[in-house]
């Protein structure tokens, strides 16, 4: 079974400010396969003063039945906002949360927006998902 991969996350306000507090809960869709069973499990990470936050999850590229996990973030104060569903990686480093968030489909295909040295450091790619490369700089 393979073993956890790091998330980072970093959460801003519209006003660059960041959100202080509260918490980001990763929902994995259905049970899945990774030599052995793995069952769904809603797992949580706290979002520190500064807007930031890690969290270790099963990649479930690894599996065999598609899932994804579902991500809501609750705010301090208590407001939802639903980010989406994710795939995660295989990866021995930390893997920025925004770099697996889609934006929307476009043609049957996910669509990520990633810097160039985000894209070159992906350890494997979708062929579903279409990469565009943000301009740095």
């Amino acid at each position: 079974m393979s073993g956890p991969t790091q998330l980072t996350f970093a959460l801003k306000t519209p006003t660059g400010e960041p959100v202080m507090g509260g918490k980001v809960t990763f929902a994995l869709s259905a049970f899945d396969l990774d030599a052995a069973i793995v069952i769904p499990a809603t797992i949580e990470a706290a979002i520190a003063s500064d807007g930031t936050g890690t969290v270790g999850l099963w990649p479930n590229i690894a599996g065999l039945r598609n899932t994804s996990y579902k991500i809501t973030v609750t705010t301090a104060a208590g407001s939802k906002t639903e980010i989406g569903a994710i795939i995660v990686p295989e990866s021995e480093t930390p893997v920025p949360m925004h770099t697996l968030v889609p934006l929307a489909p476009l043609g049957g295909l996910t669509v990520l927006v990633l810097t160039e040295a985000e894209y070159e450091g992906l350890e494997s790619k979708n062929d579903q998902t279409l990469y565009l490369i943000r301009a740095e700089g």
